[in-house]
């Protein structure tokens, strides 16, 4: 079994970062691409934390692209710590010296100035495009970003992947976001 007929909207031709599963069950996360990838490492935030960090690396048009997929910690209690675990991310980014990189995933961001200790640098994809969409609809809520820092990839286009939660079946009971970009 694998995740590829489990996930709506997966073509055969799309890449999951982890066909079966290992690192959706707790609390975890995979990745969706049209482009393979080129290395792939998942990773708690640390030895006691539940929430996860994938790292995805793809080699395109001579750029080398991160692609670094969260899962922060949830309830409005845990902001210090959802602020440590931002702050670890961007300290593993700089280390990573990527031409080009994204975060995306369920940051559980519940204020507006939760989203401040993301740098300027990084974009915040919906706001950019005015294309803001509620990912987990039983607080209305925007829990599930997309940041680009990128000076080539300009954002195009971001949509929910999926209308309800159910679409992922039991595997999330947020809504994704899929986004596309273009190079130049």
């Amino acid at each position: 079994k694998d995740l590829r007929g489990k996930v709506f909207g997966v073509r055969s031709s799309g890449h999951l970062s982890d066909v079966k599963g290992l690192g959706v069950v707790p609390f975890g996360i995979f990745t969706m691409s049209q482009i393979p990838f080129q290395k792939i490492e998942n990773q708690k935030f640390s030895v006691r934390d539940i929430t996860r960090l994938q790292q995805s690396r793809f080699r395109i048009n001579n750029r080398t692209v991160g692609i670094h997929n969260v899962h922060l910690r949830a309830f409005s209690s845990q902001e210090k710590i959802r602020q440590n675990q931002v702050a670890n991310l961007l300290q593993l980014i700089d280390q990573s010296k990527f031409s080009d990189n994204i975060m995306i995933g369920d940051f559980n961001f519940s204020r507006l100035e939760e989203a401040l200790v993301i740098p300027p640098k990084f974009q915040d994809v919906s706001l950019t495009l005015r294309q803001v969409h509620v990912t987990y609809p039983k607080t209305q809520g925007r829990l599930d970003r997309i940041y680009i820092n990128s000076t080539k990839w300009h954002p195009t286009d971001v949509s929910l992947f999926a209308n309800t939660p159910r679409d992922f079946g039991p595997l999330s009971d947020h809504c994704g976001l899929v986004a596309t970009f273009n190079f130049g």
